[in-house]
């Protein structure tokens, strides 16, 4: 959903309010600074850019031989995901851990950052 005015006034001053200003589990919402109607939740940009550096790991996991039948597919169920749950990303963790060897070393390191 790409906003680029508001439908209740058409007004083109948009805000993004980010920040701790108030306890959510969202990362920010778009607002019009004329009529101050809510227009959208905003992403947490650092969660796109974790599911990307995810998403390459997992291609390169992908192609070891070491993966087993199970974890094969549980790598291919967790690829779209944007974010995991606590017990997906120990399983991702854990075979991660375990080909890791086979994947290259800076591509390893990249991949570690993505469970800061």
């Amino acid at each position: 959903m790409s906003v680029e005015s508001c439908p209740k006034c058409k007004s083109t001053n948009l805000i993004r309010q980010t920040g701790t200003d108030e306890p959510s589990t969202k990362y920010g919402r778009l607002i019009c600074s004329d009529c101050g109607k809510f227009l959208k939740w905003l992403r947490d940009p650092s969660v796109s850019l974790n599911h990307l550096t995810r998403q390459e790991s997992i291609d390169s996991m992908l192609e070891s031989q070491k993966l087993n039948q199970w974890e094969r597919s549980f790598l291919q169920n967790i690829y779209e995901k944007r974010s995991l749950s606590p017990k997906q990303q120990a399983k991702y963790e854990e075979v991660y851990k375990r080909v890791s060897p086979v994947v290259n070393t800076t591509r390893d390191k990249e991949s570690a950052d993505c469970y800061e």
